[in-house]
């Protein structure tokens, strides 16, 4: 609603009245009335009684005396018609204008008879008339005054508080324009709620799929920790392989010793071998880990500040709208690539855990059967204690590879529980990417394109510092062993 501007009235030049004949034709008749009355009555009794030769003086001063008479109540009555028309006339404008209403006029002759009597009636009924219209026009600026002051003060204390509390204003120039604004402070205050509860559904969204990244984080470092310690049982069956070489050297003198020996060290070769591959595939699953921990983080990072600003600013115009939803355009972007390379590293993890635990499984049943048939038989007796120490050797490795078998059981099951993390994140990831496309288009302006609701085909482009992690030949000792770590 528009309030035309108020200009100030410029004088107006009315034009100068045109004479009128009928108050100059009374006003002359009245003076001169009853002069004329005389006159003519004087001249008609010396034109009637008056005979040559012979005058009565006393009738003649009879007939002059009933012409004054006459004359003189002709002029009574003639001022009588004035006193009753003009001053009757001037007392009904004096009361209208005094009291400032114009049905005191009715009493006023119609017509233009009176000559400028009736003008100055007409202009007395139009100053009247503008008056009246002054005075309401008066009454709604001040009620216009009033009501703007209260929505100034509605105004001011929406600024302190962005509470809008409607002013009480039923009628006036403001009524239509107070109802609108709080029709729409109304719908802003249930858009704002809506917004704060998506930001807050979306930030606890995020916190658990934090949570989970965490987690994921914590088993990859369980798996790592598994790898070291099995990296160290096979360093151990390396070093006891080669002094049981060295030892088996020494009894080279016998054919069986020497086919038990070079059976054995196949054995332990073979399981050295398997468990290399076996953790070298492990790492490499778990370094994805890391990968996605930083990358929910990251995440996590984006989607706290687009929370926070739409909780602390819900009274931001278009310009901050946009650039919410440009924020929630990149954090749907960034929910959908990783909600992909989680799915990717969960089957990654899959296939490298079940290759591993079958791996394992086959060359810990082999090790085993070549190490229970392989016998060795009683040197002669100079080489008594190179035999003992043969023998104490053997089952040191015996040892070993059960201790191997054990520590490669768990750490399949580290990997296991990780790639069980992975994929839980991967889902509560893919779930949120849904909730933050919602709120992207609940925080568009309205009237404006509305976004595409789903972020199904959105794909981020490479970056290097989010690239995958290129494989190395012993993963599980590339950070934790140089900083002396377990």
């Amino acid at each position: 609603m528009k309030i035309a501007p108020v200009r100030t009235a410029k004088p107006v030049s009315s034009p100068e009245p045109e004479p009128r004949a009928g108050l100059r034709a009374r006003l002359w008749l009245g003076c001169i009335a009853g002069g004329a009355a005389a006159g003519l009555g004087s001249l008609w009794v010396m034109g009637t009684r008056i005979t040559p030769g012979a005058v009565d003086t006393a009738q003649l001063l009879a007939w002059l005396s009933g012409v004054a008479f006459v004359a003189v109540l002709a002029g009574l009555a003639l001022a009588a018609w004035l006193d009753h028309h003009i001053v009757g006339q001037l007392r009904i404008l004096l009361r209208a204008l005094r009291t400032g209403r114009v049905s005191e006029l009715r009493g006023l002759p119609s017509g233009g008879g009176w000559g400028e009597l009736g003008d100055l009636a007409e202009e007395v009924q139009s100053t009247l008339t503008r008056l009246r219209t002054v005075g309401h026009a008066a009454e709604e600026i001040e009620q216009l005054r009033g009501q703007l002051a209260a929505m100034q003060l509605a105004a001011d204390r929406w600024l302190a508080t962005e509470t809008w509390e409607a002013p009480a204003i039923p009628t006036g120039a403001l009524a239509e324009l107070n109802d609108t604004l709080a029709r729409g402070f109304a719908r802003r205050a249930v858009v704002d709620e809506q917004n704060r509860d998506a930001a807050q559904q979306v930030a606890g969204e995020l916190g658990a799929a934090l949570a989970d990244a965490q987690e994921s984080a914590t088993q990859a470092e369980r798996g790592f920790v598994e790898a070291t310690a099995m990296l160290t049982t096979v360093r151990e069956l390396q070093r006891l392989s080669g002094e049981l070489q060295t030892a088996l050297d020494q009894l080279g003198a016998t054919a069986a010793p020497s086919s038990d020996g070079q059976a054995a060290r196949a054995a332990i070769e073979e399981l050295v071998d398997a468990s290399q591959e076996s953790v070298d595939a492990i790492g490499r699953a778990m370094l994805r880990v890391h990968d996605v921990s930083a990358q929910v983080q990251s995440l996590s990072n984006r989607a706290t500040l687009i929370a926070i600003q739409a909780v602390s600013a819900p009274a931001r115009e278009s310009a901050g709208a946009d650039e919410n939803a440009g924020e929630l355009k990149q954090l749907a972007q960034d929910v959908r690539a990783i909600t992909d390379r989680t799915a990717t590293f969960a089957d990654d993890i899959d296939l490298a855990v079940s290759d591993a635990m079958q791996t394992m499984a086959a060359a810990r049943t082999r090790a085993l059967q070549k190490l229970e048939s392989a016998g060795v038989t009683a040197p002669p007796a100079g080489r008594e204690r190179t035999y003992d120490d043969a023998q104490r050797l053997l089952e040191r490795v015996r040892e070993m590879v059960q201790d191997a078998a054990r520590k490669g059981e768990r750490l399949s099951a580290a990997g296991e529980r990780t790639s069980r993390a992975a994929e839980r994140l991967s889902r509560r990831v893919e779930a949120e990417a849904g909730e933050a496309a919602a709120m992207r288009v609940r925080l568009t302006p309205t009237g404006e394109a509305a976004p595409v609701a789903s972020a199904a085909g959105l794909r981020l482009l490479p970056v290097e510092n989010t690239a995958e992690p290129p494989a190395q030949d012993a993963p599980a000792r590339s950070t934790r062993e140089e900083e002396g770590r377990p």
